[in-house]
């Protein structure tokens, strides 16, 4: 793959880091309009933009964007991210420790996780098998 549509592959990706990280210090502070952009956007695209990106990443090669749809992604991205947000809110009401700062930041560190997730298994996957080939047989 051309170093040019390697970097616009990774567009995603870049835009939705940059959302998660701004997220972080808006949730504690800042103009009000401005936290209900990112915040709102968060909630509304984050982790599940994420996973929808690792998904689309390690979707068999058979099937492309066009047959399957963009629309398929996009629908998983809001709805896995409206239901972790969800999930976060309710663990918080249940544990009595209700913060909604607290609460942006965890799903922004999610979000951050997924996209981080496929950039990590590769290394870890050569690591085993470089220890495989030294002779360490008890690498799992």
């Amino acid at each position: 793959m051309e170093p040019t549509m390697r970097r616009l592959n990774d567009l995603p990706d870049v835009a939705l880091a940059l959302l998660a990280a701004a997220s972080i210090p808006l949730s504690l502070t800042g103009p009000a309009p401005l936290r209900a952009a990112v915040l709102g956007a968060l909630v509304l695209i984050g982790p599940g933009g994420a996973a929808a990106l690792w998904f689309g990443r390690t979707a068999p090669r058979r099937w492309s964007l066009p047959a399957t749809g963009a629309a398929i992604y996009v629908a998983a991205a809001i709805s896995l991210s409206l239901a972790v947000s969800l999930l976060v809110a309710t663990g918080m009401v249940y544990a009595n420790l209700w913060n909604p700062a607290a609460g942006m930041c965890a799903v922004a560190a999610l979000t951050l996780l997924l996209l981080a997730g496929p950039r990590m298994i590769p290394l870890f996957r050569h690591q085993k098998i470089d220890a495989w080939k030294a002779g360490n047989r008890d690498v799992g």
